[in-house]
């Protein structure tokens, strides 16, 4: 009777603690999934845009070489939301 007992206990204690573990598992990846889903990284506001336009030209202007404006303007909105994406991470936003 002792050795039932403790079968019983064994299995009921295996089988309720798959059965918690496998619930709470889908629920902290679906957390997870749910706060690392980014808004839109690569939006930025207009006047930002203008700004960075404007220094892709004059850094093309003063390097002599006015085709590599978009490349430069490029490069700098993705350091933008590199940034951005940086700030959201530690907690602190844009003030």
């Amino acid at each position: 009777m002792a050795m039932l007992t403790i079968v019983l206990a064994l299995f009921f204690g295996t089988f309720s603690g798959t059965v918690v573990g496998s619930l709470l598992s889908r629920w902290l990846s679906a957390q997870t999934h749910r706060a690392t889903e980014p808004a839109d990284p690569f939006t930025i506001d207009r006047d930002i845009d203008a700004q960075i336009d404007r220094a892709a030209g004059r850094w093309a202007t003063a390097h002599d070489q006015p085709a590599a404006a978009s490349l430069v303007a490029d490069k700098l909105r993705l350091v933008h939301a590199l940034n951005q994406r940086r700030a959201q991470r530690r907690g602190r936003g844009w003030s």
